[in-house]
């Protein structure tokens, strides 16, 4: 409900079709994933110092194994809650995604980069309405297929969830073998350090 947030971040992962269905999944959940724009991160940097939520620790982009500079994002810890920024642009018909881990949090230390082909922004991202609030989010269908790759047990009630509320089969189609060719690539400090 920031006014400086609004229409730029969409909220990924599990937690998105229990948005669409306001419905319990009976489970904590530990983080949240937003998705935003990357020429919008310098406004979500900017609320994020104005509330009180910036750790320059967690930003990518004071990483020195970053010596690149490129964003993957900012972590921040909003009520306690690790909350993820994670940029993505549209280059041609791709869309590029990045991440950080943080081995406090992850396991390990990572800038990632997702890259997906051949997929239209509207079929990764989209509005819908949450109580008067226009929400964004991954399409249900971009959710679904992220989920379908890895068969955990939250996924699979996740999969359920979302056939609660339904999907657009033909959209599901589109992306299902984007999801399935999506490459990723990751930079970590060891590599820095053995490149010199």
């Amino acid at each position: 409900s920031a006014d400086a947030l609004k229409g730029i971040i969409y909220v990924a992962g599990g937690i998105v079709p229990y948005l669409y269905t306001a419905g319990d999944s009976e489970r904590m959940h530990s983080d949240i994933d937003i998705v935003a724009e990357s020429t919008d991160m310098p406004i979500i940097r900017q609320y994020l110092q104005s509330a009180g939520f910036y750790e320059s620790d967690y930003d990518s982009l004071e990483f020195g194994y970053n010596t690149g500079r490129v964003d993957y994002g900012i972590e921040a810890f909003i009520q306690n809650i690790p909350v993820s920024f994670a940029p993505f642009e549209v280059q041609g018909n791709d869309i590029i995604q990045r991440n950080l881990s943080k081995l406090e949090l992850d396991g390990f230390d990572a800038l990632m980069t997702v890259t997906m082909h051949g997929i239209d922004v509207e079929d990764y991202i989209t509005t819908h309405d949450i109580e008067g609030l226009g929400f964004g989010t991954y399409t249900l269908e971009m959710v679904q297929c992220t989920k379908e790759t890895t068969g955990r047990e939250k996924d699979i009630r996740d999969i359920q969830e979302i056939e609660k509320f339904g999907i657009d089969q033909e959209r599901y189609l589109r992306i299902m073998p984007v999801i399935q060719a999506m490459t990723l690539d990751a930079l970590t400090p060891d590599e820095v350090c053995a490149d010199g």
